[in-house]
């Protein structure tokens, strides 16, 4: 295997949060993958999916994002098939892109300083690492509205933190049972942010793009 090949690939054709979404998929934390440039969180990826053997499971991910580059040939001793790598001018740039192993819970936290461009307003779909689905209709009066997966209801007032990058959720349960959560957003683009729950576990909110109605209806 040729790893360089394969962490240069990683580095030009995918953003910091395309590397936290395709650990993501895959069932990995990406606090359980150091490193605080891309280059770095590239080249930890690989060397934790080599240690576990998944690097093919890795090298199928990168394929179903980014089906132009074979990456199984990376795998194999002789990659000079292997077709060419996107140039660095290709590789899609995030706003305020922080690294996740920044932040952990019940340890030191780096606040997001620029976490206020963060638009939480919206529907958005939430999935854990554990494999549940839920979502949520954030609103601008201070209201959301959460319909979990088990059937349950959560609805209540957010309030998001900026200086500590903190989004706090107080309402009630279905069965009028009052609760709290409260995630600290480890990183975030306008169309998907990922954030730690107090229970440990680390959540993906990814936004759901709204189908308006043309004012003028078919005849």
């Amino acid at each position: 295997m040729n790893n360089v090949k394969f962490r240069q690939a990683l580095i030009v054709s995918f953003s910091n949060e395309d590397l936290d979404s395709i650990m993501f998929d895959m069932g990995i934390d990406p606090d359980n993958v150091k490193g605080q440039s891309k280059d770095a969180k590239a080249r930890e990826l690989i060397s934790y999916c080599d240690r576990r053997s998944k690097l093919r499971d890795l090298a199928e991910q990168c394929y179903r994002e980014r089906p132009s580059i074979d990456w199984l040939a990376f795998l194999q001793q002789d990659v000079e098939d292997a077709k060419a790598v996107p140039s660095p001018s290709t590789s899609t740039q995030d706003v305020n892109e922080p690294d996740p192993d920044q932040t952990s819970v019940g340890g030191s936290y780096d606040p997001l300083p620029s976490v206020t461009a963060l638009q939480l307003i919206g529907r958005w779909q939430i999935e854990s690492i554990a494999g549940n689905f839920a979502s949520m209709l954030i609103q601008p009066n201070g209201e959301f509205f959460e319909l979990l997966t088990s059937g349950l209801e959560f609805k209540g007032h957010w309030k998001l933190d900026t200086v500590n990058g903190i989004l706090l959720l107080l309402g009630a349960l279905t069965n009028e049972l009052p609760y709290a959560f409260l995630m600290r957003i480890t990183s975030f683009s306008w169309d998907r942010f990922y954030a730690r729950g107090e229970d440990g576990l680390l959540y993906r909110y990814t936004r759901l793009m709204i189908r308006t109605e043309s004012a003028s209806t078919q005849a």
